[in-house]
Formats: C-alpha cells, structure tokens, sequence
C-alpha cells in the first residue's frame, strides 16, 4: 500500500520511487514547473479583463476619471463631471440639449441665446425669432425689407418703395363733414357730406388729395390740379402747372409747385391768400383764415388773420411737419416733440409729451377745436376738446390721421381706414364715419376700386360702392331681388311699385297683387276690383243696380 500511494506521487510530481527512502536534503538540479493560470480577454481587444475598465467593450479600457465614460468617449477622462462627447460633441461642458451647436465649441447657449441666432438675450429684439438677427433698430421689419434699419421710425419697403418717408400712393384728408383717400390704386374714394359735390371725386389717376369744408383739391400723376365743390370765392379753380403738394380749407386752397415756389388762390379776407412769401418750401398748410408753410431749411413761416396769435407766436427752432387748424397751428420740431401755438380755449394747442411722426388739427368752422398726432410707436394721441369722442382714438397702429370738426380718421398700418367722433345722427352727423372697407394697399389692376370684385364682375370698377352683375344684372344699381326686371336699367323696383306690375306704389289700389292695378281686366263678381275703378263688381252693366 505504501508502495503504490509513492508511485502515485512520483507519477503526479516527477519523483522516483524509493522504497523506504528518507526525504532527501540536496537541492534538486530539476526545473520547477508553475501550474497554469488561463487569461480572459472577453472583447479581444488585447487588455485582459483584470486590467480593463470596459471589458466587454472592444473600443475602450482605461476610464481614469471613473465617471462611467472611457477615455475615448471622455471630453476629458481626468475630469468626472465632463461627460460623454456623445451628449456633448463639441466637449464645451454644455450638454447638447442646451447647446445652439453642439459641434461648434464657441456657438451660443440655450439660457443665453434662445432662439439660437447668435445673438445673446439681452441684445434681441425677440430671442424667441432667430429672423431678428437682421432687424438692427428692432422695429419688427428686417433689414431687407426696412428703408432704414438704424431708425425704427422708418417705414418698411413694402409701404414705402423710394423710402421717401411717405406711403406710397396712400393719402387720407379729414375734411370739416367729408373725408377722402387716395388708394393704392391711385383712386380716389370720398364719404360723408356732399355740398356742391366735394365729396364725389372725378375719375382718374391721383397722388394726393386734400378735403376741405366744401371743396376738395387733387394732384394728379401728371403733377396737375383738379378742384371739385364749392367755388364761391374761386377756391375751387386751382392755376395751371405742375405742383407737388396741395393742402385746403374753407374758401381758399394752397399748393407748392415742383420749383417749391408757393401759389394759393380763392378767398382772401385776411391776406391769406395774396400774402405768401416767396422761396421755397416743403409743406404749406391752411387754416381758416391763415396759412402756414415749412421752407427747406425747417423753418415756419405764417400769413392771415392773427386774431389768435395763430401768425406771429411762431416758433423758431427746425420743423419736420406742420398743420394749420381753423385758429391754432401744430408742428413737429426736429426732436420730434410737438410745438402748438394760438388758440387753446379748448387745450388743443397744448400737446402731449413724447415723440412723434405725424399730426393734424381739426380742419372746421364749427365745434370745439381738437388735435391728434401719431407717436414714435405708432398709436394715435389726442387732446383738446373731445365733444362726441372725436379726440378717443382707437388702439392700434397707424400710418396717418386727418382731423375734422366733429371726427376723425385714420389709416392703419394694415391699409384700413377707421374713422371716431359724431355717430347720433344729429344735425353734424353726415356719414363721416362710414369709411371704405377696402384695403387701400390693394394692387391689383383688374380691380381698380379695390373692392375684391374683378372688374368683368363689377358694375362700375372705379366705385367701391357699385354693384356687381352677380347681383345686379342690369347694373341699374338695385339688387335683383329688389328689381322689377333686373335686366332693364329703367324698370321700376319693389320700393316704387311693390308687387311689380307696372304702376307706381302711389297709383296701385293693391301694390302687393301684380292681378291688381289700374287699367287691369276687370273679371265680374269674383268680389274683388282688378282694375281699380272703385265700382261694384256686381253691376257690370253700371246701371247703379248689383245682380
């Protein structure tokens, strides 16, 4: 047994078999033989799994930082709270959901650059629109489309092409009881009191109008005059040439000819016509009795009555604009504050503070004065008398506003003119509120009076008002539906001859039987009188007795 287990050994450790040797205590000239361990290297990648940070991935090993992320995926492995450059590509330390570009280290961030243009918050107009980018003075309109995008006053393109500082072939005047505009068009559209015709404008081509009590004046494309109304004192006979501007009242008219020279004619009870000055001038403008005018170097000059201080409390200083009411004047000075000066019974001729683009006074021989202007953002400011509201304007923006004695106007940055004031059908009460619902911007060509009607649909393209031929065949200017024969422009309408059988409601024993009317065939005893006569129908033979 002992034998056996010894060879046992020696089989296993290399030893001869001795039987009953004593262990020996000389050292063995024989190598020894270490037992074998096996390396595991799961990913292959050539790093024992021992010595591997990511065994199981073939692309990383070592994560010196122990954040999870391998050194080759690691914006920075020595670095725990950089991140993987999968969630941050640029490795900026900003996450790529909060990164406007996460493969540009130096883009702007989320918190500081909303809209990811570029551009922090605090320099952004709306850092909710990356487009703002190109909007430098922050008026809403980018720079490709604003005259000037270092002043946020200036009209965009759209509305003003030659970026002269007015809209394009949109001119609104608030006369004393009529309004008129010139559209986009170049037509002109009136409304509201019509003495003398001042209110119903020629056809033709316009570029600017002004309305004034009674009488209207228009320069024409070819740089013309034609007046229409009242001409009692000639206001309404304008020179011959060729002018820029023209500006009305009561009985005179003026207007700055293309050399900038002034000519006014009509009435001339207070010098207000036979004094203009000499030189010239970019605006003039007429008040009751007086005119007022701003030559080329912005300064004012006033002739006429000066019962009110209207002519000599003229401010000095360099004007942009300037109005003239029926005592009191208003200007914008080169600060774009507001100057008034004469009569001021009502505060007409104490302004606002601020800044502005536009003004106007009332233009009327009657009611209580009031003025408006359009400020720097584009409302409408009023003040002086506010008799039926005429000094309430409506919110919103606005592009002009006309003054008249009992209301006012405007156009707003939209092409839609609204009108405020007298609206109780009183005796001052003529309609002046009941502006156009066109949109004045409106181009098109086959529709020239902008109504939304193709002109080979309208019964008279030039009148907004006209009807069309879907609903008025004849064009006789009476719907069908109320038109006795809608293809005859001279047959009566249901308001003259109710039931349309050819006499006048006012000559119809029945205006609502066409069977009954005078000169009908009587038909005897059915007990009804066909033709008007007023005998029995039971007495054809009229011998005074029925049968």
């Amino acid at each position: 047994m002992k034998h056996l287990l010894a060879c046992t050994l020696v089989f296993f450790f290399g030893c001869e078999p001795k039987e009953n040797a004593a262990p020996s205590t000389e050292p063995s000239n024989e190598p020894s033989i270490e037992p074998s361990i096996e390396v595991v290297d799961t990913d292959g990648d050539g790093i024992p799994d021992t010595d591997d940070a990511f065994p199981s991935d073939p692309n990383e090993s070592v994560d010196e930082d122990e954040d999870g992320v391998g050194a080759n995926s690691d914006c920075d492995d020595e670095d725990d709270s950089l991140l993987s450059n999968e969630n941050d590509q640029d490795c900026d330390g900003v996450l790529a959901e909060n990164d406007c570009d996460d493969t540009n280290s130096g883009s702007t961030v989320v918190a500081e650059d909303a809209d990811c243009d570029g551009v922090l918050t605090e320099n952004d107009c709306d850092d909710q629109d990356s487009e703002t980018i190109h909007d430098m003075d922050c008026d809403g309109q980018l720079s490709t489309e604003d005259c000037d995008d270092q002043d946020p006053y200036s009209l965009p393109v759209a509305l003003d092409s030659d970026c002269d500082g007015f809209v394009d072939n949109i001119h609104l005047s608030v006369g004393g009881i009529h309004n008129c505009v010139v559209n986009n068009n170049q037509n002109i559209l009136c409304w509201g009191k019509s003495d003398d015709g001042a209110s119903t404008p020629p056809h033709g081509a316009f570029k600017t109008v002004s309305a004034g009590l009674f009488h209207t004046c228009a320069i024409e494309t070819n740089d013309a005059i034609q007046c229409w109304g009242q001409n009692t004192d000639g206001q309404s006979t304008p020179p011959t040439g060729t002018f820029q501007s023209v500006d009305v009242f009561g009985t005179h008219s003026c207007a700055i000819d293309t050399n900038a020279a002034i000519q006014c004619w009509g009435g001339d009870d207070m010098g207000q016509t036979s004094s203009a000055p000499s030189g010239r001038f970019t605006q003039v403008s007429t008040g009751r009795y007086h005119t007022c005018a701003l030559d080329t170097a912005g300064s004012i000059q006033c002739w006429g009555d000066d019962s009110h201080g209207q002519i000599s409390n003229v401010p000095t200083g360099t004007f942009l604009s300037i109005a003239s009411g029926r005592n009191h004047n208003c200007a914008i000075d080169s600060n774009r504050t507001i100057q008034c000066w004469g009569n001021d019974d009502d505060g007409q001729s104490t302004p606002p503070s601020g800044t502005f683009l536009d003004i106007s006074v009332e233009g009327s021989i009657s009611g209580g004065s009031h003025s408006c202007a359009i400020a720097t953002d584009r409302s409408i400011q009023c003040w002086g008398s506010n008799n039926q509201n005429k000094a309430t304007p409506p919110h919103g923006e606005f592009i002009s506003v006309g003054n008249g004695g009992h209301h006012s106007c405007g156009v707003t940055m939209a092409g839609i003119v609204q009108c405020w004031g007298i609206n109780d059908g009183t005796n001052f009460d003529y309609g002046q509120l009941n502006a156009p619902l066109e949109n004045l911007f409106c181009t098109d060509s086959s529709d020239a009076d902008c109504d939304g009607v193709q002109n080979n649909d309208d019964c008279d393209d030039n009148d907004f008002y006209s009807t069309i031929l879907a609903a008025d065949r004849d064009c006789d200017g009476t719907l069908t539906a109320n038109d006795c024969d809608d293809t005859d422009p001279s047959s009566e309408t249901t308001a003259t001859d109710g039931d349309c059988d050819g006499a006048l409601t006012t000559d119809d024993c029945n205006d609502q039987n066409h069977t009954i009317f005078p000169g009908a065939i009587e038909i005897w005893y059915d007990g009804i009188d066909q033709n008007c006569d007023g005998l029995s129908d039971y007495d054809q033979d009229i011998d005074g007795e029925e049968s």
